[in-house]
């Protein structure tokens, strides 16, 4: 079976499987990474033990591998280029693992820059600028959502509905799009070069939300 290529942000889960019996004492495997500004295309599901990840850098920004998992803390000796490739030697062990890019704030956590306010400039006075639409990419956007409902019987005609829905169930981090004029509007600084908080990823979508419903029908 093909392993699925998946383009994700320069922050991702990935998992190694147990190794198969006998199947130890194959060679070491190796995986293609690609880097651009802020994602990485890599398998999501490895198999456990000795792993050599061949990074290629295919953007225009130096950029770094890091990898954190069960007894591994490692990065790259030094950072890729553009346009150049690196190589990280680890014993992977079974378990989920964290990926990202340790240079600046690449990660698209809270309070980090994800625009670099040196490669942008505004332009002089009675010309346009160079930048064309759709050039910047936001951070990447997923919702895990649960529901469980349940009827309870009561007469013919009669019945009771319970409801439960649960919104960002693992209560995590997602940053809004910084497109959305309601999250982002202007004087925000978040699309003026000038100011000290342009391009930092400040407004977070929604938390968790719980929520109940109770339905009589007759």
């Amino acid at each position: 079976m093909p392993i699925r290529r998946l383009l994700l942000p320069l922050l991702l889960v990935l998992s190694a499987l147990t190794l198969p019996a006998g199947a130890q004492d194959k060679a070491n495997a190796t995986v293609e990474v690609r880097l651009t500004e802020y994602a990485v295309e890599m398998p999501k599901t490895l198999l456990s033990g000795p792993t050599t990840f061949q990074i290629h850098n295919a953007g225009v920004k130096t950029h770094s591998f890091k990898i954190e998992g069960p007894g591994i803390d490692q990065m790259l000796s030094s950072p890729v280029k553009p346009n150049e490739t690196g190589k990280l030697e680890i014993a992977l062990q079974p378990g989920e693992y964290k990926i990202y890019c340790p240079i600046g704030n690449h990660s698209a956590g809270p309070n980090t820059f994800w625009l670099n306010k040196a490669a942008f400039a505004n332009p002089a006075v009675g010309t346009l600028g160079n930048v064309g639409t759709r050039t910047v990419a936001g951070p990447s956007q997923w919702d895990f959502d649960i529901a469980l409902s349940r009827s309870f019987q009561l007469h013919e005609a009669r019945r009771l509905e319970l409801r439960w829905e649960v919104y960002n169930v693992t209560n995590s981090f997602r940053a809004a799009d910084p497109n959305d004029p309601t999250a982002y509007p202007v004087g925000s600084g978040f699309n003026d070069v000038t100011n000290q908080l342009f391009g930092k990823l400040r407004i977070a979508r929604p938390p968790r939300i719980m929520q109940f419903a109770l339905k009589y029908v007759f």
